[in-house]
């Protein structure tokens, strides 16, 4: 979902497998995992190096947590000589449950964000059905009125009259 370094717009956005790589192991365990000489762990993804031309040294996988389930994974990808250290770890570990929390968050906001909008939508039709319900509902009365007063008399001049003023009040002209 998001990437950053040398080469990383190539891979944001690609779509890698939940359980691909050594980010899918952390994934699956909810553990950390670190490995040293990546390229040689069963677990290695090599897609990612094929896409942006690097050459993975090591790798260190932070799971994100939310409850106590993994909801994504953080992962450093070492691309020279040398490895990650527990420093880099305990960084990273530090930074993920806030960032699993804020992923979370965000992710809730959103849909709670998109329900708003729906309901807003729907209280717009609603009202715009209240209209034209309304205007409906006085069309129908001025006929009835019309009809009833057309019906009430055989003069001529006045019926003309009674149309007249029921068409000018219901066409509000």
């Amino acid at each position: 979902a998001a990437a950053a370094g040398i080469g990383s717009e190539k891979i944001i956005g690609m779509h890698i497998p939940a359980a691909a790589g050594i980010a899918g192991q952390a994934f699956q365990t909810g553990q950390t995992t670190l490995v040293d000489e990546a390229r040689r762990d069963p677990n290695f993804y090599d897609r990612i190096d094929g896409v942006t031309g690097h050459q993975t040294q090591s790798v260190l996988a932070v799971p994100l947590l939310v409850k106590g389930a993994p909801y994504g994974v953080i992962e450093a990808i070492n691309k020279l000589a040398g490895n990650f250290d527990e420093r880099d770890v305990a960084l990273l570990e530090g930074i993920a449950p806030s960032a699993a929390s804020a992923i979370d968050n965000a992710r809730l906001f959103a849909a709670v964000s998109r329900e708003l909008a729906a309901h807003e939508r729907a209280e717009v039709e609603i009202r715009t059905l209240n209209k034209n319900l309304e205007r409906r509902a006085k069309e129908l009365s001025a006929i009835n009125q019309a009809a009833q007063a057309i019906t009430a008399t055989i003069d001529l001049d006045t019926v003309m009259q009674l149309v007249l003023t029921e068409t000018q009040s219901l066409l509000d002209v």
